[in-house]
């Protein structure tokens, strides 16, 4: 069954968040070191209004962290077999 967004009001908007279930795997990059780079399972996102990025909750596969990572940062993992190679 699909899930329904949780939504809330805050400083004025609406802000929006869904558990993704299956969860999605994504490959988080890491420029400045903010938070640690590489494959991951999206579990779910925010969205606090058209003014700000989306958020994606990510469970990281290197130490099992979980980090906010703003939508810019979040890539589908690689694979082949549905057309995404490097």
């Amino acid at each position: 069954m699909p899930a329904s967004p949780l939504r809330w009001r805050a400083n004025g908007g609406t802000s929006m968040m869904l558990q993704l279930n299956p969860t999605i795997p994504v490959w988080v990059e890491s420029k400045d070191g903010s938070w640690p780079g590489g494959n991951g399972y999206a579990v779910a996102l925010m969205d606090y209004s058209q003014e700000h990025n989306t958020l994606w909750l990510v469970a990281m596969d290197n130490n099992g962290q979980m980090w906010w990572v703003p939508q810019l940062h979040v890539r589908m993992q690689f694979n082949p077999s549905m057309g995404r190679i490097k």
